[in-house]
């Protein structure tokens, strides 16, 4: 594959999970495991990153939108945030597991994790880097994964 051909997949891969971050039915998820699939397995590491950054993109804004720092369309009191929320505010543990198990396990959805971001008392620092660790976590298995059993 030529060096153009891999920008494109990249930024295909870039654009697909930032798009998937703002609307959960573009399914980041089944993207990069058809990628993984298809893929060399040295290109896999570099297109989760890249996938990562696109999914982390989106939902940064969407907890600068929870925060009120942002305008987004975005539903933030519905019952089913406020059932997440009270979740999170009885959680035990520190909330920046409460985020990442979100990030990796996507329960609760880390859409609306991401949303609640404000009313978690956690940094736009340490969302980014819990949600991105957790994010790339969730990726790489998937794509590893469906990688593997294409071989």
């Amino acid at each position: 594959m030529d060096w153009h051909e891999s920008l494109g997949v990249y930024a295909a891969t870039y654009l697909v999970c930032l798009v998937g971050g703002f609307v959960p039915i573009i399914n980041a998820e089944v993207y990069l495991a058809s990628v993984g699939a298809m893929s060399e397995r040295a290109m896999v590491f570099p297109l989760i990153v890249t996938g990562t950054l696109g999914q982390m993109t989106a939902k940064t804004a969407i907890f600068l939108a929870g925060r009120g720092l942002l305008r987004l369309p975005v539903a933030r009191d519905s019952e089913r945030m406020r059932v997440v929320l009270a979740k999170a505010r009885a959680w035990r543990g520190p909330i920046e597991l409460f985020v990442f198990m979100s990030a990796v396990l996507g329960i609760p959805p880390f859409y609306i994790v991401s949303l609640l971001g404000g009313a978690l008392d956690l940094s736009v620092a340490r969302f980014i880097v819990v949600g991105f660790t957790g994010r790339l976590i969730r990726f790489l298995a998937i794509a590893y994964a469906a990688n593997a059993a294409a071989a």
